[in-house]
């Protein structure tokens, strides 16, 4: 990305966003690029793994949040999807 950023016009704009990256490491890389520090408010939250691996990533997804819905007391679901599916 950083060759990539340097090849393009001069007017090209990258933003990287994460609550979780080091946001002066990644300025270093693109020679100090300036960081934005936005606070945030940090709630609990409770994991949730499965220990079956499912066939159909969505299907189970979604059985896991109603199930949840169902089970637990009221609050959000937040589920974070594989982006591949691996080779079995």
């Amino acid at each position: 990305m950083k060759r990539l950023i340097k090849d393009r016009a001069s007017d090209l704009k990258v933003l990287i966003t994460s609550a979780t990256l080091d946001g002066l490491k990644v300025s270093k890389f693109f020679s100090g690029c300036p960081v934005l520090n936005i606070p945030g408010t940090l709630f609990p939250v409770e994991k949730f793994y499965s220990t079956d691996r499912p066939t159909n990533y969505i299907e189970s997804s979604l059985r896991t949040a109603i199930d949840i819905h169902a089970k637990e007391p009221p609050g959000d679901v937040l589920i974070f999807m594989t982006g591949k599916i691996a080779a079995g």
